[in-house]
């Protein structure tokens, strides 16, 4: 009839699986987000770069 101490509820257990796996995917989720915003803040970091080169090759000729 009674559980005992050594054995908890199926359904506990399950629910904690689920906030594990949805744990996993909010992590999976950030890792890719974050690189996502790495290669987006090294392409316009790139792109100030050619603008200042542009630039100074502007005033050189002018």
């Amino acid at each position: 009839m009674g559980q005992g101490l050594g054995s908890p509820p199926h359904g506990l257990v399950e629910g904690l699986d689920q906030i594990i796996k949805a744990c996993e995917y909010g992590m999976v989720n950030a890792t890719i987000m974050k690189k996502q915003y790495q290669d987006i803040f090294a392409a316009n970091e790139k792109e100030k770069q050619n603008e200042r080169s542009q630039a100074r090759k502007f005033t050189a000729e002018a």
